[in-house]
């Protein structure tokens, strides 16, 4: 259960992303969870080092939350840099330095991780930050910050179902993709999406005929 100081945080994080266009509530908790987990992997790579394995940032030091904070008004630099090195994580530590982080469990679920904020929005990307932050300030490093962690999405997960911010759901891409190898398309086949939203169907059924 949330304490009333942090549900407060949870809810002005929901509410700007919510002014800056993301009112799909699937999407908007998908993001600020990544921002979430960008803000405790920081965290995890200091008890990798302590183990003595290498930095997940060698070469990517600019994908440290701490380096994000000074960025926190251009969101251009999560999109173009930081997301791009977070699909491929898992290409930065072995089976063996994850083992007892959150790291262990992550199995590839990393690789649909895309920012979604307009670039235009920077102060909606510093006010975001800034309430991480303030979420995890007295909660220190280890199980607590896990914890606010989990809370925060279990919170966030309830709020879907509440009335007023249900809206149109997206499909989750590992199902858009089972479901486009199942239909196999050839080229030359023509493709339709009647309800097609933000067109996740069609650009998957197009990165299957570009592999084909």
């Amino acid at each position: 259960m949330l304490a009333p100081h942090i549900k407060k945080k949870v809810d002005e994080l929901w509410n700007r992303f919510w002014a800056a266009g993301l009112t799909n509530p699937l999407v908007a908790v998908e993001q600020i969870t990544y921002l979430l987990f960008l803000k405790r992997l920081e965290d995890i790579d200091f008890k990798r080092l302590q183990r003595g394995f290498r930095s997940i940032y060698t070469g990517f030091e600019s994908c440290r939350w701490s380096y994000i904070r000074h960025e926190k008004t251009n969101p251009s630099h999560l999109i173009d840099v930081v997301f791009p090195w977070l699909r491929e994580l898992e290409k930065h530590f072995s089976n063996t330095s994850a083992d007892g982080t959150e790291l262990a469990s992550l199995n590839n679920r990393m690789a649909d991780a895309y920012f979604q904020l307009d670039p235009n929005k920077g102060k909606v990307l510093s006010d975001a930050i800034d309430a991480i932050d303030q979420l995890f300030a007295r909660a220190g490093e280890g199980s607590a910050a896990q914890d606010i962690m989990g809370d925060t999405f279990e919170y966030l997960l309830s709020e879907v179902a509440t009335a007023g911010k249900n809206g149109q759901f997206r499909t989750p891409r590992h199902l858009i993709r089972f479901m486009v190898e199942l239909l196999d398309p050839e080229p030359g086949q023509r493709v339709i999406d009647p309800a097609a939203g933000t067109g996740g169907f069609l650009f998957s059924t197009q990165q299957h005929l570009m592999r084909k």
